[in-house]
């Protein structure tokens, strides 16, 4: 069974057949993009929390320290859901379309000898 080779990022992006999506090249970059803006979001919210200095927002801001792991990783759940998601429809389409050219190659193979 031979192993397919996946094209550069830049070669799927000048294919204009569209026969490659870029998403799945690109959903691992997204992840990491999202996690990294999650960390520095509550980074931001509990500084600024800290720096208003009202008692209020210092009881908010030592809440949300305290929960902040526990919101992160059930963002981080969700985030890598509607990854996988994702890539699950992408590889489907991907593999529907492999599953059409090779249905129409043995059709065309077929139809000779039908004729004979």
């Amino acid at each position: 069974m031979t192993q397919r080779r996946d094209p550069w990022l830049i070669t799927k992006l000048f294919d204009l057949a569209f026969s490659r999506f870029v998403a799945l090249s690109l959903v691992r970059i997204v992840y990491v993009i999202l996690m990294i803006a999650g960390l520095v979001f509550f980074a931001f919210v509990i500084t600024f929390l800290f720096q208003i200095g009202r008692q209020d927002t210092t009881i908010a801001a030592i809440l949300l320290l305290v929960l902040a792991p526990i919101v992160f990783l059930i963002y981080l759940l969700i985030i890598r859901l509607i990854c996988e998601s994702l890539i699950v429809v992408f590889t489907m389409a991907e593999d529907l379309g492999e599953m059409r050219e090779t249905i129409r190659r043995l059709i065309e193979k077929q139809q000779p000898d039908a004729g004979s």
